[in-house]
């Protein structure tokens, strides 16, 4: 490699270093934001969980879609009780929740089902966006590693309902099914692919956050 190259490729660890970092502060700051912020409780702890996965310090591009995630759903949970647009796949779980007598396995499928199907594509393109280049290796390893994490966070769930939920429990193979089949990687990418088509892109959000919607429905029924 000529000195050139070399510099440059110094040049951009460097930057996507400084962008991740900024990021992986904030993660840590939102993480610590959940308990206070309006939202489900089942998702905060969510949230956590994945922040004690990835590492709420680590510098990579990781934690800087964790950070993206948690970012989105405080966002989220904050323009719903206000009275403000939210996403209707947050909708459904946040008018469905009642912490007296709401199922926690339930608000945990469907969080886990908005923040992986509706979330994370747009989350890699806004993380990809800062960073200055297009999706590759290192965010879809970080969407594979992101997916392992909330898989596990649902067994968990599910363990610790204890056969309280069987038909959560069966709803909860079903999710793991979806979070197995990488579909966030794939959509991920056709949304890059449709930057500078806003009126495309916002189609095709919209389209995603209906579709999600209806996931969060059936695994509430």
């Amino acid at each position: 490699m000529s000195d050139a190259a070399t510099n440059d490729a110094a040049t951009s660890a460097a930057a996507t270093s400084a962008a991740t970092r900024a990021e992986a502060v904030t993660l840590a700051g939102l993480v610590a934001l959940l308990g206070a912020a309006p939202g489900v409780a089942p998702v905060d702890r969510v949230l956590t969980g994945l922040a004690t996965a990835v590492g709420g310090d680590r510098c990579d591009v990781t934690a800087a879609v964790a950070a993206e995630l948690a970012r989105r759903y405080l966002r989220a949970a904050r323009c719903f009780h206000a009275g403000a647009p939210a996403p209707r796949s947050w909708q459904v779980l946040f008018r469905w929740w009642e912490p007296a007598v709401s199922s926690p396995l339930r608000a945990t499928l469907v969080g886990v089902a908005v923040l992986a199907g509706n979330d994370l594509p747009p989350a890699v393109v806004s993380t990809c966006t800062l960073l200055g280049h297009a999706p590759g290796p290192a965010e879809c390893d970080a969407v594979d590693s992101i997916s392992r994490t909330l898989a596990d966070i649902v067994r968990d769930a599910v363990l610790d309902a204890g056969g309280a939920d069987p038909d959560g429990a069966e709803a909860a193979e079903g999710l793991l099914l979806l979070l197995a089949r990488r579909d966030p990687w794939r959509l991920a990418e056709h949304l890059w692919t449709l930057r500078g088509r806003p009126a495309e892109a916002e189609a095709e959000r919209s389209a995603l956050d209906w579709r999600t919607s209806a996931v969060g429905r059936a695994l509430l029924a």
